[in-house]
């Protein structure tokens, strides 16, 4: 397939999502075209089998382009939390503008798909980037259980507790 993949490409300072998906891609045959999110309204559309875009507000430009688009957020849509009405009605609003011009959407948010409000929505969580730099290993050993998200903030505390609680100083 032919895939125009838009997105915030070569980032330095994050995880590289769009670099882990476009070699992803190309590794299982597909013959994928990187564009810049910021430069979408300056893009020149020619024919392709799909359009993939993660995070993207410029829905005007994304309407123009005449194939089937799919998208695959990383971000929790709505979080039940004291000072985030803002943040939620922003999320959600994008959800449902995204939704609405693509063929399916992919969330990692679990928890919003099942709330059933679209059937166009699954549920499709982020796997482990087998790209990472060396890691230089550790003197100390810090146990069996090792877990990369964020607890406090990200709304984790029970299962960061539930976790400290069974397997005590293996996790």
């Amino acid at each position: 397939m032919k895939i125009y993949y838009i997105g915030k490409h070569g980032q330095l300072n994050s995880n590289q999502d769009e670099g882990s998906i476009t070699r992803s891609l190309t590794e299982l045959g597909h013959d994928v075209h990187l564009v810049q999110e910021h430069k979408l309204n300056r893009f020149v559309y020619k024919d392709c089998d799909l359009v993939l875009f993660n995070h993207c507000r410029d829905f005007d430009s994304l309407k123009k382009i005449l194939a089937p688009k799919v998208f695959w957020c990383f971000d929790r849509i709505y979080w039940n939390g004291p000072g985030l009405e803002g943040r939620n009605i922003t999320r959600t609003e994008w959800v449902k503008q995204a939704t609405a011009i693509s063929e399916i959407g992919f969330l990692t948010d679990g928890d919003w798909v099942a709330t059933g409000t679209c059937d166009k929505l699954v549920w499709l969580t982020q796997g482990f980037n087998q790209y990472l730099p060396s890691v230089v290993p550790s003197e100390k050993d810090s146990g069996t259980i090792l877990f990369t998200g964020g607890g406090k903030y990200y709304g984790r505390d029970s299962f960061v507790a539930e976790m400290r609680e069974r397997y005590g100083s293996k996790f």
